[in-house]
């Protein structure tokens, strides 16, 4: 890998591959219509920049720091993702869906406590020991993905499809799940907190 960056400011329909970039910090950077290609990122630090249709792939951002940076319509595909806290990035109080895509990528130990991320793609992934709580995920795609020890508590899942996703635990007195969709075999984690038992 190399280790380089153009000192630029701003990038459009720029194609970054192989870069090794770990322990970096970026400053007021502009990023539209990028592509990052097996790039190293592991605790990087983004402070106060942009990333606008831009898309990751089997790169590694493992506990990277998002300090006041902004994300409109992002994609992380088979990447690493691990300890990245997404609530210290900048996001616009009104509503803006489909801001984050995950597919094929492993985000465990992230913390997405009280964000509002409707229509967010989480598909295929890792998600162990992840913080949804008091978040808004409306409407997202939460396929195949695996929850074990992901944290749900007054977490907004209206219309989020879980098909084929495994080891979530939900109290749905407290997360509501209307319109969702759920595998039978699984939904067995829709009854956590409901002080029942179930018999063969």
């Amino acid at each position: 890998m190399t280790r380089s960056l153009p000192s630029d400011t701003e990038f459009y329909l720029k194609h970054f591959e192989g870069l090794d970039l770990a322990g970096e910090t970026f400053t007021s950077r502009t990023f539209e219509s990028c592509t990052f290609v097996r790039c190293s990122l592991t605790e990087s630090v983004f402070d106060r920049c942009k990333f606008i249709e831009c898309t990751f792939r089997s790169c590694d951002l493992s506990n990277a720091r998002l300090s006041a940076s902004k994300y409109q319509a992002v994609s992380f595909d088979e990447c690493k993702l691990l300890g990245v806290d997404w609530t210290r990035a900048e996001w616009p109080r009104y509503a803006a869906p489909g801001k984050l895509a995950f597919r094929k990528s492993n985000i465990s130990y992230s913390n997405f406590f009280g964000l509002d991320l409707q229509e967010t793609v989480l598909e295929e992934c890792k998600a162990h020991s992840v913080d949804f709580r008091e978040g808004n995920f409306a409407k997202s795609n939460f396929t195949y993905t695996d929850f074990r020890d992901s944290l749900f508590n007054k977490t907004q899942l209206i219309g989020v499809d879980f098909s084929e996703a495994m080891h979530y635990l939900i109290n749905v007195q407290e997360n509501p799940v209307r319109g969702g969709r759920f595998t039978r075999s699984e939904s067995f984690g829709l009854l956590h907190g409901l002080d029942i038992e179930l018999v063969d």
